[in-house]
């Protein structure tokens, strides 16, 4: 009798995977990027997709201030 463990999901159900984005980055954002993601234990991708979501609110919000 064998068991399978899955593994967690960091992507919430839904995110599109068949069509990833890939990003250049300079090999010192990258190691960076790389330590956050071993120091919160992610994934590069898992990590990089977090930082994006933040990114992004970070814009929206900035957007909105200026169109007011």
């Amino acid at each position: 009798m064998t068991s399978q463990v899955q593994a967690a999901r960091r992507s919430p159900r839904g995110v599109v995977t068949e069509k990833p984005i890939p990003i250049r980055l300079l090999p010192a954002e990258r190691a960076e990027v790389a330590a956050i993601a071993q120091s919160e234990s992610r994934s590069l991708a898992s990590m990089s997709r977090l930082m994006l979501l933040r990114g992004l609110a970070d814009f929206r919000a900035k957007n909105a201030a200026t169109a007011n």
